[in-house]
């Protein structure tokens, strides 16, 4: 069997089309197009250099871990078809992303934009922004914080966010290097949550007796 006539059959099979959506196998079939027009050999013969030949071509790391993704289920396949005897992909390793930095704001104008957005939030925002850009946690271990729910802050969904015990943990680090100042805003907001809690944080005022 022709490798292109084993893709064929892979993206054609009931059982592929029903696991993967219509989307995946668009991909899929695409990639192992790109596949196929280099590799024009039986499918048995298929090894790992020829493999590793091909992913290592000149594309983006993530281009190459989802080209390996197709091949190895269409190999996969073909393993279970009883095609081929072995699977020349399990001795293949996913290409390694590129570690990306956080990007700091440098530019003073910069800097300043941010001081006045901070300063012009209602709360409890302001207290998240001030948070986020002292201690450097994430948003989602921000909102997952104790504290967050008796402060009206907003519900992020949890796969968006850390878990509690690493939000704890983050917390406690952050408290540790700054105690005072951000205990002493974290008891300021939920003080003042507790004290007007049917009212929204946005508009609440002291009106001062007549």
């Amino acid at each position: 069997m022709m490798f292109t006539e084993a893709c064929s059959m892979y993206l054609s099979d009931p059982r592929t089309r029903r696991r993967l959506k219509p989307s995946t196998l668009q991909v899929y079939r695409k990639d192992l197009a790109a596949a196929a027009s280099v590799l024009p050999i039986a499918l048995e013969q298929v090894t790992a250099a020829n493999l590793t030949t091909y992913l290592v071509a000149d594309v983006a790391p993530t281009t190459a871990a989802r080209r390996l993704t197709a091949l190895c289920g269409l190999f996969g396949w073909a393993l279970r078809e009883r095609h081929i005897a072995s699977d020349p992909t399990l001795a293949l390793e996913a290409p390694r992303r590129p570690r990306r930095l956080p990007r700091p704001i440098r530019a003073d104008a910069d800097c300043q934009a941010a001081e006045r957005a901070i300063a012009s939030a209602p709360q409890p925002f302001r207290l998240a922004l001030t948070l986020l850009r002292e201690t450097g946690m994430r948003v989602g271990e921000v909102f997952a914080l104790p504290w967050a729910t008796s402060c009206s802050m907003p519900v992020v969904k949890r796969s968006t966010c850390a878990t509690r015990r690493t939000a704890r943990s983050a917390w406690s680090s952050s408290a540790r290097r700054r105690p005072r100042r951000a205990s002493a805003a974290c008891g300021r907001s939920c003080a003042s949550a507790r004290a007007s809690p049917a009212t929204p944080r946005s508009s609440a005022q002291t009106v001062a007796p007549a």
